[in-house]
């Protein structure tokens, strides 16, 4: 009986990364349809009777987001997280100033003060990529030179800035964190790989991913997650930013499947290649 649950709680993390998805084909509005009504279906038919339970409205509403997908795009995008975050800037200062007088005026007032110096200062626009740690080495040191060279014309005699930590807006990536490189187009498996680290060369200022390239073995639905390994013989390759499939970090979490340590890698949505 308790499988039957799991096999469940499976199903609405399939329908989660559906709705989350930041990218949509209308393929996958119609397959989400359908996923949908599966759910609602194995609900009732596991709830209902035993039970008791009966469909709530957010159940209801959940029928209606993939016409609201195709009408507005996804669903990220009327995420209320940014909102939260601005009420966290009037909770903080009604909180320092201790105006019980006329509150409102002096939140309105703050908040035209706190936005002139933000567009003054472009500190609201930050693409640019912050580091931390930075050292400076040899090229002919590295394990990834050959591919350094390869891809930028450097020598192994030139000098190279290195980082262990990498904030690009409010995403912040470290050595050791793992990420979306690519799809593949015959099975639809993600192709993941683990940040070695962040380099910059002398001639110029922006700063590359170097990342070990990882083998994606197979999507295992038990846990929902992809299974991976290491390459053999190491495979490097530097990455722009922009070249990641997905932007989030991801963790990499390792277990003991039939006697065997196996890695997998949970993604937090549906990643469909641009």
């Amino acid at each position: 009986m308790a499988k039957v649950h799991w096999q469940f709680l499976l199903h609405l993390s399939h329908l989660v990364d559906l709705i989350y998805a930041p990218r949509f084909t209308r393929e996958m509005v119609c397959y989400m349809r359908s996923v949908i009504e599966d759910h609602l279906a194995k609900y009732l038919s596991l709830y209902s009777k035993n039970a008791g339970v009966k469909l709530r409205p957010k159940h209801h509403f959940l029928v209606h987001l993939p016409n609201i997908i195709l009408k507005s795009g996804p669903l990220v995008g009327m995420s209320c997280l940014r909102y939260e975050l601005k009420n966290s800037f009037f909770k903080r200062s009604a909180h320092i100033v201790c105006n019980f007088t006329n509150i409102c005026r002096t939140l309105a007032y703050r908040h035209q003060q706190r936005a002139l110096f933000s567009l003054l200062s472009n500190s609201h626009c930050r693409s640019a990529p912050v580091v931390t740690q930075q050292t400076s080495v040899i090229v002919s040191s590295l394990p990834f030179s050959s591919v350094l060279c390869d891809k930028y014309g450097l020598v192994y005699a030139e000098h190279v800035s290195l980082a262990v930590k990498l904030s690009i807006a409010s995403v912040e990536y470290k050595k050791g964190d793992y990420v979306a490189i690519d799809v593949t187009a015959e099975t639809g498996h993600v192709v993941f790989g683990r940040i070695a680290n962040f380099v910059s060369c002398s001639h110029s200022a922006d700063w590359y991913f170097v990342v070990e390239m990882l083998e994606t073995m197979d999507f295992c639905a038990h846990f929902h997650s992809y299974c991976i390994c290491d390459m053999q013989p190491a495979t490097f390759r530097i990455l722009d930013v922009n070249e990641q499939v997905d932007h989030r970090p991801l963790y990499c979490h390792s277990t003991m499947v039939n006697h065997e340590q196996r890695r997998f890698i949970r993604t937090p949505y549906h990643i469909l290649k641009p």
